[in-house]
């Protein structure tokens, strides 16, 4: 399954994935942050889609239980997923969520530390072994 087939959050802005020139340093370190907790686990990056987060009411910013339990919903009745770790860090990513889809695939979904604007990024990432 690509991850373009995966649901996109009313609270990202664009709702297509950005470019690397986008919050380039931040998108770096984050991506790093991910490539590492995946290689902990055995993992590597195969694909990645990386997403603006405003949040669901842009006034109170981007909100991970809130878009953990959107895609959590979406992941188990749409795909048959089942969440295998999550972890909550002071560092890069600061709340990341691993999937196995039905089909034996695993997914990584993830958020940045707030960027200076108040967003955040949040990716979804392929894993292969």
């Amino acid at each position: 399954m690509s991850l373009d087939h995966l649901p996109v959050s009313i609270a990202y802005s664009p709702k297509t994935p950005i470019g690397a020139d986008t919050y380039p340093q931040e998108q770096t370190a984050f991506v790093q942050g991910v490539t590492a907790q995946a290689k902990a686990k055995g993992y590597q990056v195969a694909e990645q889609r990386v997403f603006v987060f405003v949040g669901y009411v842009p006034d109170i910013g981007p909100q991970w239980v809130v878009l953990h339990a959107e895609l959590n919903n979406q992941l188990a009745d749409t795909y048959h997923a089942e969440e295998i770790a999550k972890e909550v860090s002071a560092d890069e990513p600061v709340a990341s969520s691993f999937w196995r889809l039905s089909d034996g695939q695993v997914i990584a979904v993830a958020q940045s530390q707030p960027l200076p604007d108040g967003k955040a990024l949040v990716g979804y990432f392929s894993l292969a072994k």
